[in-house]
């Protein structure tokens, strides 16, 4: 499925949209890398014959067992003049994160921010501007299998469209439906799929588990 939106007023405005079968995949991970390819290309070439604006460039869904996640922290050194915090600190801090210990055979897909704390203080969300010497960052950390990634790339690329990003359908899911009070609150929600179904938990409007089955 191809959709072709753009935001008017921070509101998504859906232009047009295009749908096109395969049986390229098995369980979710693409078998037939021609065929998924063929299938994306002629979506693509639907939505713009419906939208009148050439689909180029795609944040494309991934999902399937592949794709595991896990929580991570790291501290950095407050580097902004007069100690206050600053964007490249919070890059800094949630890049650090990044280095967990995951199987040789799977990549780094997303790193998700899930809150800060500035010497000690935790429970901040954006704490640029503020001062202190140590930020601590908390994240959720999304790998995935490094050939299942590379081949769904491979898939849209063929298709002649830039990947802009990837990402995990179930958590594109969560932005589209669920609002802020049910992340606070907690919220465990289903992407229910043909081949497998993923889910993510959200706790304390954070991140906080994620998972797949067949």
């Amino acid at each position: 499925s191809v959709v072709v939106a753009s935001m008017e007023d921070d509101i998504l405005v859906v232009h047009g949209c295009g749908q096109a079968t395969h049986d390229g995949a098995r369980k979710g991970v693409i078998a037939k890398l021609d065929e998924v390819s063929e299938s994306v290309l002629a979506a693509a070439d639907e939505a713009e014959a419906m939208a009148s604006i050439p689909v180029e460039i795609a944040h494309v869904g991934i999902g399937g067992t592949p794709i595991q996640g896990v929580p991570s922290t790291a501290s950095v050194p407050v580097t902004g003049r007069d100690h206050t915090v600053t964007s490249e600190d919070l890059q800094r801090a949630l890049g650090a994160c990044a280095q967990v210990s995951i199987p040789e055979d799977y990549r780094v897909l997303d790193i998700i921010s899930c809150g800060f704390a500035l010497d000690g203080q935790a429970g901040l969300d954006y704490p640029v501007g503020m001062p202190g010497t140590r930020l601590d960052a908390s994240a959720y950390v999304l790998y995935a299998n490094r050939t299942h990634a590379e081949t769904v790339e491979q898939a849209v690329n063929h298709a002649a469209i830039k990947i802009q990003q990837l990402m995990f359908e179930p958590l594109a899911a969560a932005e589209a439906v669920l609002t802020r009070d049910e992340k606070d609150l907690g919220c465990l929600l289903l992407d229910i799929g043909h081949a497998t179904t993923e889910w993510v938990l959200f706790a304390e409007g954070a991140l906080a588990s994620s998972g797949a089955v067949p």
